[in-house]
């Protein structure tokens, strides 16, 4: 792994925990934005990861539009180390469940058919072990996911357990 690798992983890490904060708030909308924006008729999504059969930890959780999925796949050999760009990330609470906010706490995301995609973060270390390299390979690559979640406008959706695997 490069210098440039770990600045961009870095640069990603940064940026999810950035908008984690800024998107935590006190539950209410923002009145600075705009009411286009305010009008959006968002879905909520949510549901609980369980890996190896426990609560995970260092986890995040993204949503990966699934009209994207041919663009991604004409990329020669994307990585799947680092947080996906132009995904929505989500930090994994510590009993394993999430949900996606736009503007306010849980309230979803856009009609839709998404991919999810989930990725281990390791904290205090540059270098990634190989037990998170290929789990990353395995749950954060478009191609491989095999969690989908299609959002319709007013049906909020509960994915209820998701177990992932390490082995």
């Amino acid at each position: 792994m490069g210098i440039r690798d770990v600045q961009m992983r870095a640069g990603f890490c940064f940026a999810a925990a950035i908008s984690s904060m800024f998107f935590a708030g006190c539950g209410k909308l923002d009145p600075g934005i705009p009411k286009h924006l305010r009008d959006l008729a968002l879905v909520p999504l949510s549901g609980q990861v369980i890996l190896d059969g426990a609560a995970p930890e260092g986890l995040l959780v993204a949503v990966f539009e699934e009209k994207r999925l041919e663009e991604w796949n004409k990329l020669p050999s994307p990585s799947t180390d680092r947080i996906i760009r132009g995904t929505i990330n989500e930090k994994i609470k510590p009993d394993g469940k999430f949900e996606f906010t736009t503007f306010k706490s849980g309230d979803g995301l856009l009609p839709g058919n998404y991919l999810l995609l989930f990725c281990k973060v390791e904290q205090g270390s540059d270098l990634i072990s190989d037990a998170t390299k290929k789990f990353n390979e395995k749950y954060n690559n478009p191609k491989t996911s095999t969690v989908k979640a299609t959002l319709e406008k007013g049906k909020p959706v509960d994915l209820g357990k998701i177990e992932l695997s390490s082995k």
